[in-house]
């Protein structure tokens, strides 16, 4: 060999490489950059929905208290209170197993066996709940024998045992629709219920002359438009299924 010349080897070596590893490295890293992009895309639309529903819900509570405080008390809204943090511990306690399952199961899983997860859970919370609901009403029944000046009406405790269980479900869908990224259908649980105890409220407020009742009118009203959201979307997916013992056992 020649003193100065370049071998033939290294020549192979440095010829064309560079510039085809130039170019995937950059197709790479526009690849990376377009990830990147639809990922914070995705999650800003996600919590601009949500923030857009949970804006329009307190806006609506907003209008409807000055309406209701016009004819309400202050002894109305804390039995309201009362009554509806017995209504939140129960269906938080009464989930079935979702909290749980669902994160690990419901995400990975096809529609249908979706549908069995989602019934099977839903109807163990459910069931729990209304048996609570019950219990409840059974304690009125027989505190109302006992002392006969109950303040709060038997009306109110069973609109309360009937909001349990909807209660129950429609958190569990929450979950549900959490774990497989469904913000718009939690969006318009939350806007339905919104709208559905805004009139449910000023109807059974003004227009049935219902009293503090009317309070517990417009949240049974509420639920029942969320759990109507959950099963109308479940639907669409194909995710309603009968119930099955295995995620049975499971939850």
């Amino acid at each position: 060999m020649a003193k100065g010349t370049v071998p033939s080897e290294l020549l192979q070596i440095n010829l064309c490489p560079p510039a085809e590893g130039h170019h995937s490295c950059a197709t790479g890293f526009s690849h990376r950059m377009t990830l990147l992009y639809r990922i914070r895309t995705h999650f800003v639309g996600r919590v601009a929905t949500l923030a857009l529903a949970t804006a329009f819900s307190a806006i609506l509570s907003l209008a409807l208290l000055p309406l209701a405080t016009r004819v309400l008390q202050a002894s109305d809204y804390g039995t309201y209170a009362l009554l509806m943090s017995i209504v939140t511990l129960v269906s938080t306690a009464m989930d079935g197993g979702a909290s749980l399952l669902l994160p690990a199961r419901y995400g990975p899983a096809f529609a249908s066996e979706r549908g069995r997860i989602f019934v099977s859970v839903a109807l163990i919370a459910g069931v729990g709940a209304s048996i609570v609901g019950l219990f409840l009403a059974s304690l009125w029944i027989w505190q109302h024998r006992v002392f006969s000046n109950q303040a709060i009406p038997l009306v109110t405790i069973a609109i309360t045992a009937i909001i349990i269980p909807m209660r129950a479900v429609t958190s569990i869908s929450i979950t549900a629709f959490s774990v497989t990224g469904r913000s718009l259908a939690i969006a318009a649980q939350m806007a339905s219920q919104a709208v559905l105890v805004f009139l449910g409220t000023l109807v059974a407020l003004f227009g049935i002359s219902m009293g503090g009742v009317s309070l517990f009118i417009g949240a049974a009203c509420g639920q029942f438009a969320a759990l109507c959201v959950c099963l109308l979307v479940l639907w669409y997916h194909n995710e309603l299924s009968s119930p099955s013992r295995h995620w049975f056992r499971h939850a």
